[in-house]
């Protein structure tokens, strides 16, 4: 079966090759499926996004975000309870604490989120944004599946908005970390774009021309103050400006270039200790702290180990014996 390639899959290779390659030359899978805190936090807006649309009523909108809080057992922080000093408070009443000793305040609580300020921005992007596309004639796909072909290379992904006006497109994407950088996520989105141009037979410069990119952060912290609900929401949406050049350039010297180098890679070279801590990046990898394994020939991740991270006890590591063809989705933090 073909192998499927994705923007996260090749940044993953230049961040770190024993990832990479346990990830997607091995494909060993962990055991342990549970989720951090920022990723279920992630998630929870996202689904909402997906089942979000034009005309939805406030308590329809509040009764969809509740119960993916419920479902992904997020710690809303916009309904949490604060003493008169400001300082948060669990649900017994007492203070909760940091992990120095500190009471914390609404901005140091940890694993807590204002979901409700981000369906808020939610609806008023949606109402002066979207519905205002899909009366212009655009129409509104929702984690719309995209497949498509670089040099002979199959690329898949998913895309969080699309609006689709046949020789317009405008493709957005839904990103939860509180900075608004949209720079960030530039190649990921050049990527969808070429490829969706590609599909509908559009060069590089038919494709500049005629597909837009947006990232909208509805937990971005903006640093504006005295805004409107409106411009507040506003405010969170970027686009994501590029040129044909840009387009070809990406293209090449990184989907193309990458592709090339990791296949020309040499794999056996590969080993515990060939891992690349990153204090930002780990934390998201399954592998951190990992044991090897001598059985599966699972070598463990030596880097992450000796930064003192260590995996939970009982978590094995064992190899897909089904090689699926999904590419894996972008994490919404990321």
């Amino acid at each position: 079966m073909a192998e499927n390639y994705s923007n996260s899959r090749l940044k993953c290779f230049h961040t770190c090759k024993l990832k990479y390659y346990l990830q997607y030359i091995k494909k060993f899978d962990s055991s342990d499926t549970s989720k951090s805190a920022v990723t279920e936090k992630g998630l929870a807006l996202h689904e909402t996004a997906e089942n979000f649309y034009t005309g939805i009523s406030d308590a329809d909108a509040l009764a969809l975000i509740d119960s993916k809080i419920k479902e992904h057992n997020v710690k809303n922080l916009d309904t949490m309870k604060f003493n008169e000093n400001g300082y948060a408070l669990d649900d017994n009443g007492q203070v909760i604490l940091d992990k120095d000793g500190n009471p914390c305040t609404r901005d140091t609580v940890p694993d807590a989120y204002p979901m409700y300020i981000a369906l808020r921005r939610l609806k008023y992007f949606w109402q002066n944004f979207v519905a205002v596309k899909e009366q212009e004639g655009y129409e509104v796909k929702k984690e719309e599946e995209f497949r498509g072909e670089i040099e002979g290379k199959n690329f898949m992904g998913y895309l969080d908005l699309f609006l689709d006006k046949g020789d317009e497109v405008i493709i957005g994407d839904y990103k939860t970390p509180k900075t608004i950088g949209a720079s960030s996520y530039k190649e990921q989105l050049m990527l969808y774009a070429y490829l969706v141009g590609k599909q509908r037979g559009w060069n590089e410069d038919e494709i500049e021309k005629r597909i837009k990119l947006y990232v909208f952060f509805p937990f971005g912290d903006h640093k504006k103050e005295g805004l409107t609900d409106v411009e507040d929401a506003l405010a969170c949406l970027k686009q994501v400006k590029y040129t044909a050049f840009d387009l070809r350039d990406v293209i090449q010297t990184f989907y193309i270039n990458s592709i090339k180098e990791a296949e020309a890679f040499d794999w056996s070279q590969v080993s515990g200790y060939s891992g690349k801590f990153n204090q930002w990046t780990c934390k998201w990898c399954q592998y951190l702290g990992a044991l090897p394994i001598e059985a599966t020939g699972f070598p463990g991740c030596q880097a992450s180990r000796m930064n003192g991270l260590y995996q939970k006890r009982g978590i094995t590591f064992t190899e897909r014996v089904k090689k699926d063809d999904n590419a894996e989705k972008e994490d919404p933090e990321k």
